[in-house]
């Protein structure tokens, strides 16, 4: 597929499958330029999962007690965009349960291109359309003790880094009982948003746990910064209830400098970096 690159410790791309109780222990390392117009979807075990195409009947596909003990290392990838996961690269479509899975290997991207997204269980859940009667995607009872990196420090696109999920486009989707472990750290240039749990956050976020120091370095010195000890941004009229962090937060950008005043915002927190919308 000249338009998509999948790569899994266990399975380059699942579609609709049931699948559990299995490992993955051999290191990941894609180290040369990738040129072109290709979205790169890498995990520990999944590089990508597709669940419905069609109105959803209330069953999920399930993906239960799957782990990545092994490193996961992208270098200088150039793709349309690229998105890392400690378990599974890029959830896609809905009606798909990630249950019980855990990664204790680090998570490491440095992107030079588009935008890019890496999580410690799921790099990005993707959008579904509105007009569909589905169930949405589930992230339960997952925990993630490996340190999740991204080092971008020219791009000016967004990129999102959460100890659980990058990130999500979507609303109707959820993250349950998740415990994070792993430092996040983000170096780039604009819009960095690391989060302990997850970073750009369309979806309800319940009794989640993060232990875990989230940094956000003096590489960033341009807008729009969300950093926080769950959620990085919250850009829906979503809730996050019964999360606890634990773990140091830190902003040391040069965002909030006075040339910056008039082109965003930058925000840090214990528990929401920036809330567009949300309780």
């Amino acid at each position: 597929d000249a338009n998509h690159i999948w790569a899994g410790g266990l399975i380059g791309s699942s579609y609709r499958g049931l699948i559990s109780n299995n490992s993955n222990t051999g290191e990941i390392i894609i180290s040369d330029n990738i040129t072109g117009n290709a979205s790169m979807y890498v995990g520990g075990c999944f590089g990508a999962l597709e669940g419905n195409t069609a109105p959803g009947d209330g069953s999920f596909y399930k993906y239960t007690n799957c782990t990545n003990s092994a490193s996961i290392t992208i270098n200088k990838a150039v793709t349309k965009d690229t998105l890392l996961g400690g378990v599974v690269g890029y959830l896609y479509l809905v009606d798909v349960q990630v249950e019980e899975c855990s990664n204790s290997g680090a998570i490491t991207l440095t992107q030079q291109g588009a935008s890019s997204a890496a999580g410690g269980i799921v790099g990005l859940i993707a959008k579904t359309s509105s007009s569909k009667p589905v169930n949405g995607s589930q992230i339960n009872n997952c925990t993630n003790t490996g340190a999740v990196s991204m080092n971008s420090p020219a791009n000016k696109n967004w990129v999102h880094v959460g100890g659980v999920v990058g990130g999500t486009t979507h609303s109707n989707t959820s993250i349950n009982g998740c415990i994070n472990r792993g430092d996040v750290t983000v170096a780039t240039l604009s819009r960095s948003n690391p989060g302990g749990i997850i970073s750009q956050c369309q979806c309800n976020v319940t009794n989640c746990i993060n232990y875990g120091t989230i940094y956000s370095t003096d590489a960033h010195k341009d807008y729009f910064s969300g950093t926080g000890g769950i959620v990085s941004r919250l850009n829906d009229a979503v809730t996050v209830s019964g999360c606890k962090n634990y773990g140091t937060v830190i902003y040391n950008g040069k965002g909030f400098n006075g040339a910056n005043t008039n082109k965003g915002i930058v925000g840090q927190g214990g528990i929401a970096g920036l809330m567009n919308k949300g309780v």
